[in-house]
């Protein structure tokens, strides 16, 4: 696993569990980590806080041992382009 396939995955199923990443990739929640913080740094994704519920919603798992990881990025050509000096203002 690679950071473009992590990338790609998260980018792809918008929300995942650290357990469901690390079960995909066949990796270590440690190294998921590492690489899901440069990701987050870069500000590709957003750990959400304990206690937020998976996207199935089932509640079967305790809230406070899931760590989620939601992909936050736009869409490549959606951004809108930042502005810096004069807004248009006169």
């Amino acid at each position: 696993m690679n950071l473009i396939q992590l990338k790609n995955h998260l980018k792809q199923h918008h929300q995942c569990s650290l357990r469901d990443l690390a079960l995909r990739f066949d990796s270590s929640a440690e190294v998921l980590r590492h690489q899901l913080a440069l990701l987050e740094r870069k500000g590709l994704v957003k750990k959400l806080p304990s206690g937020t519920l998976c996207s199935s919603g089932c509640r079967s798992c305790a809230t406070e041992q899931i760590e989620l990881y939601r992909w936050v990025a736009a869409e490549e050509g959606s951004a809108v382009p930042l502005r810096f000096g004069n807004s248009g203002r006169n």
